[in-house]
């Protein structure tokens, strides 16, 4: 952002830093999680797990889907 002098003139800059460390390891965390989610969801055979969008549409399913569908 720049700087302004009590009369508008630009006279500098104004930069702050924050420190997002917590945040990069929160959304590793995050990302590990939905991936082992995600690998259950899809080896799984004792469950049907199937994925819609919000109109219905399904996007996708897991192998205990696939049973109950055959």
């Amino acid at each position: 952002m720049p700087y302004r002098t009590l009369d508008d003139r630009i006279d500098g800059a104004v930069l702050t830093l924050i420190d997002i460390t917590e945040r990069r390891r929160a959304e590793a965390a995050v990302r590990l999680g939905e991936e082992r989610l995600k690998l259950a969801a899809l080896t799984t055979d004792d469950y049907a797990i199937i994925v819609q969008e919000l109109d219905g549409k399904i996007v996708s399913w897991n192998k205990g889907a696939a049973h109950v569908w055959l």
